[in-house]
């Protein structure tokens, strides 16, 4: 995926709210020196933010646009320049009028082209205040916001969701749109709160959504794009006097329906006023202060005529961004003469604005991916590899005959529809949602190619009947249909997408002249598929296939999938379709052992392969990789997911293009080929790993050549062989490996002793993120990790290796200044985590003696049953934990104090030393026999953010010290009064646990078995 969209979405997306709260830049610069320190550290801020980004952007292969590149150049020189003029109001303290208009006018450019998307609109505070008000009201229990499509709503209520994550314990943000789907929603709302729905049964399904939603959680589901009246009761959602743990937030198009839902507030979203779709315009055309009045003039009346509808102002500004005035005053004179028929009351405005935004496309391909879009449900998140696929089969592309490059094509024309406004970019995987005001639009302007059927009532006898749809019909989307016509004759139709649900049946379809049928993403009849001899794309989508014979008749067929399927085995028909370059075959259940088939798919340039349900007997077949040892195609895989044997890893719908699964993987036997896949891979997961082989490398990948500088992601699991990773003790020049890899898993290795032996590589884990170890049962120590530059590690997480006694000395730890969470679990032989052994000694602020700060971005530390753990870090390095949130210590009886006292603390105890955990928000200490304090006694902790406190079995805990510690000044030592004012919560058996939620006046439960 290009970077350059989703800087656009990305790069700036915390700083939208600062951006659009600040007033023009005023002309008048009589308080400019003030004003330029905080322009100065705006920037710096968003700086830092484009550059973190931009380098998420690189490990995730993406490509940084020239213009974000440029932006950061332009950061620079105007932070050098900001630095020159601070130091001139130092000297002169003058207000600098030769130098503030140029400075301002270029920093504004500066954020401008770091800005490609900004928010749809600056939200009405006022509003989302009233509905955050609303939620925390606890008569108020459905909330229901109405305005015409386009407005904002759905722009709202994101925003509302995001705050209110602070109210609920979940939020839950689902789409609904006009073909309600009963199904998909209860699937959504519990894949949101992370439990899964295996049932066919709705009625079922709803019973147990409703026993999750009453566990005991306060949640928030907001519905988007309501227009209908829904029935709770049947998806699963409690509501109503008898629960008040659910909260309804509803968007919809309809005060009716708002009324009908019974909403207890209702509040409409208006047009925005003149002067926000002003300013609105003004930012998404990139119209400048110094842009000439009479362009001026021109953009203000097209301002007018978008009717300040925000999603019609941004599509028309960004079309125009950058054209010549002959293009602007073209575009004025469309929009006053256009008349568009057959438009709903009141839409006329919008339908002709976004008219004008596709026209100005003046590209085909654009075009025809844009109505494309409009084929899938309103709102929903539409995959890009869908598009690419489709696009492919459809031809839509000139000159391009392979994936790789029709990829290219098809990213490179969706950033033209995201940066004319006509798409969204999805916040969390690589896909594009269509507005539904505009996918209305776009079902207009291609009305006589495209026809949707979304209604389970809808007669579809049009389709047989009317001769001029017939006639002129290209795609055709059927969506839950409960009957269609049993002979369709559409000459020209390129597309029909049919998608129904489990519980209901289609009769025969039979299509006639198929001219150029060139996709079919979802025909759920087998019998139907052999006459279409021109087909190029077929997709089968939850169907029962017993036969798959028919296949060897489509000999165009290029691109075949079939998802969610039950299929009685995969047909050798496949491996005989000559001009197949793409398979694609995932969470199917699959009878016979498909491996024999993908093997001798010599064709193929991308194969997937992953999330299947395969038969006992084909899973514990230990030597699945035989079947490709004869493949020549595995070399010229383009893309690869591919998953042989049982596996454990969950393909997270990653659209990295190499992933690779192996179970058995053995090193003597696998071929070349299989080898070379290794490789090259991006995300690799090698299970039961044997063959002699000591390491990874050099025994599995070799260190010339590519070496395993593609590689992002590796989990090596299970080997009673391999004792280090790396092993460079016997090789004469040691490359660059690991360049890229970002996650490293190590489980249960049995003779695993170090990390690598020899000599480390050059850039040997520089930008790794994400280290996890488990169940290696000889691994003793990680001190080798000093000699790398582990400054990216921010996930550092240990599991069951019994023989570690000590985690970090300080050189190990200046090496990993990143690290923002540390979790060690079930270490029986750690005595320490951290010591001050040769410890660098500065000066701090007051000239007193000093460790050098460690931990500056740790977040969250975890230790649970380490038996033998005698001190965690070093009360004196405590000081660097400013960022620490979360503190958990679980079952450690050895241990007497959570920061312990080291040289420097012990040269100091007649002095009283505060320490502050300025954002530490949870606490527990469970099952803690020893524990005292969390500091040595001269040592005094304050912990004023504290929300959340634990506390079970500590019997030597002084909790007054604890209370002191939370509440500072405001309770005096031996005061027990907030003991007593604290209700009890909850207690287990004979053992209490304290359970406290602390808001800022504290009034919360604390019980425990512990000292008062």
């Amino acid at each position: 995926m290009d970077f350059g969209t989703s800087v656009g979405t990305e790069i700036v997306k915390d700083l939208i709210y600062a951006v659009t709260r600040q007033d023009r830049y005023s002309v008048c610069f009589s308080s400019f020196v003030e004003d330029v320190g905080k322009e100065k550290q705006m920037l710096t801020l968003t700086r830092k933010s484009v550059l973190d980004k931009a380098d998420k952007a690189k490990k995730r292969t993406e490509k940084i646009a020239d213009d974000v590149e440029q932006w950061l150049n332009n950061a620079d020189i105007l932070l050098e320049e900001v630095e020159i003029l601070e130091k001139k109001a130092e000297t002169k303290k003058s207000c600098f009028l030769g130098h503030c208009p140029n400075w301002i006018w270029r920093y504004r450019l500066g954020k401008e082209a770091a800005k490609k998307k900004l928010t749809i609109r600056k939200l009405n505070t006022n509003i989302q205040n009233q509905i955050l008000n609303a939620l925390k009201d606890d008569e108020v229990r459905m909330i229901g916001v109405y305005g015409m499509g386009g407005i904002g709503k759905t722009a709202l209520v994101k925003e509302v969701g995001k705050e209110a994550e602070q109210i609920f314990d979940k939020v839950v943000f689902l789409p609904v749109s006009s073909a309600l789907d009963v199904r998909k929603i209860q699937g959504n709302i519990a894949s949101a709160l992370d439990f899964e729905l295996k049932e066919e049964d709705i009625s079922v399904r709803a019973k147990r959504l409703y026993l999750r939603l009453t566990s005991g959680q306060n949640i928030l589901i907001i519905l988007d794009d309501v227009w209908q009246m829904l029935d709770f009761e049947a998806i699963g959602i409690p509501f109503g006097e008898n629960y008040r743990g659910c909260n309804i937030l509803l968007t919809t198009r309809s005060l009716h329906v708002c009324t009908m839902m019974h909403c207890q507030r209702i509040i409409p979203l208006t047009l925005i006023t003149e002067e926000e779709a002003w300013a609105m315009f003004q930012k998404h055309a990139h119209i400048m202060d110094k842009a000439s009045e009479a362009l001026k003039g021109l953009a203000q009346e097209i301002t007018n005529q978008c009717k300040g509808l925000p999603v019609a102002i941004k599509a028309v500004a960004s079309t125009l961004k950058g054209k010549k005035m002959v293009e602007w005053v073209e575009a004025l004179e469309t929009l006053r003469e256009s008349k568009p028929l057959d438009i709903e009351p009141g839409l006329e405005n919008p339908y002709k604005c976004l008219q004008l935004s596709y026209d100005n496309l003046k590209n085909e391909e654009a075009k025809s991916l844009f109505l494309l879009c409009s084929l899938f449900p309103e709102d929903s998140e539409i995959p890009l590899e869908i598009l690419i696929r489709f696009g492919f089969g459809l031809g839509l592309f000139e000159d391009v005959n392979s994936f790789e490059r029709a990829r290219t094509k098809v990213t490179a024309t969706i950033n033209k529809l995201l940066n004319s406004g006509l798409l969204l970019q999805a916040e969390e995987r690589p896909a594009v949602i269509m507005n539904d005001l505009v996918c209305d639009v776009a079902l207009w302007i291609a009305k006589k190619e495209i026809h949707v059927i979304m209604d389970p009532k809808m007669d579809t006898k049009t389709l047989k009947e009317d001769t001029d749809i017939k006639g002129t019909i290209k795609f055709l989307y059927c969506y839950n249909i409960n009957e269609f016509p049993d002979q369709l004759d559409c000459p020209n139709l390129e597309i029909l997408y049919m998608y129904k649900d489990s519980e209901g049946s289609f009769k025969v379809l039979v299509l006639h002249y198929h001219r150029i049928l060139k996709g079919i993403p979802s025909l759920l009849l087998a019998q139907s598929i052999p006459c279409l001899t021109n087909l190029r794309t077929l997709c089968l989508r939850g169907c029962r296939l017993d036969d798959l014979s028919f296949l060897g008749k489509l000999e165009k067929l290029e691109t075949l999938e079939f998802y969610n399927c039950m299929i009685n085995e995969l047909s050798n028909d496949i491996a005989e379709l000559k001009k197949l370059r793409l398979l694609d075959v995932s969470l199917c259940s699959i009878e016979g052992n498909p491996y024999d088939v993908l093997g001798r798919c010599s064709q193929l340039e991308e194969l997937y392969f992953i999330k299947n349900d395969l038969p006992e007997r084909v899973l514990n077949d230990q030597n699945l990789v035989k079947f490709f040892h004869k493949s020549s195609s595995l070399y010229r895989f383009q893309r690869y997911h591919l998953d042989i044997g049982s596996s454990d890893y969950k393909f997270k719908g990653d659209m990295r293009s190499k992933l690779l699964s192996v179970d058995h993987f053995d090193v003597s036997t696998s071929s070349a080929a299989i080898k070379d896949l290794v490789q090259r891979a991006e995300i690799l997961f090698l299970r039961n790993i044997k063959g002699s082989c000591k390491n990874f490398i050099p025994n599995i990948a070799q260190i010339e050549g590519r070496s395993t500088n593609e590689l992002i992601e590796l989990h090596l699991d299970r080997s009673d062989e391999m004792e280090c990773l790396i092993d460079t003790s016997n090789l004469f020049c040691v490359g660059i490996v690991f360049s890229n890899l970002v996650k490293l898993r190590v489980t249960w290795m049995k003779h695993l002793k170090a990390l690598f032996h020899g000599p480390p590589p050059p850039g040997l884990f520089e930008k790794l993120e994400e280290l996890r170890i488990a169940q290696c049962s000889q691994l003793r120590s990680i001190s080798s990790l000093e000699k790398l530059n582990m400054q990216c590690l921010k996930v550092l997480k240990f599991e069951n290796c019994p023989m570690l006694t000590s985690l970090f000395s300080p050189a190990v730890i200046q090496s990993l200044g990143q690290l923002e969470v540390l979790n060690i679990r079930r270490c029986d032989g750690l005595k320490h985590i951290m010591t001050d052994e040769d410890a660098e000694i500065v000066l701090d602020d007051n000239g007193q003696q000093s460790y050098r700060l460690m931990f500056t971005k740790l977040k969250h530390l975890v230790v649970k049953w380490c038996e033998k753990l005698e001190s965690l870090i070093p009360v004196t390095f405590s000081k660097g934990l400013k960022q620490l949130e979360c503190l958990e210590i679980d079952k450690a009886p050895e241990l007497k104090y959570v920061f312990h006292q080291d040289q420097l603390s012990c040269q100091n105890q007649n002095e009283l030393h505060v320490i502050e955990f300025p954002v530490l928000k949870l606490l527990k200490l469970l099952h803690l026999p020893n524990i005292i304090n969390i500091c040595p006694e001269s040592y005094h902790p304050m912990l004023p953010c504290l929300q959340n406190l634990y506390l079970q079995q500590c019997p030597q805990l002084n909790v007054m010290s604890v209370s002191h510690s939370i509440f500072g000044s405001m309770r005096q030592e031996g005061d027990t009064k907030w003991w007593l004012e604290i209700p009890i919560f909850k207690t287990y058996g004979p053992k209490a646990v304290a359970t406290c939620s602390f808001p800022r006046d504290f009034t919360a439960p604390v019980v425990g078995d512990f000292k008062m």
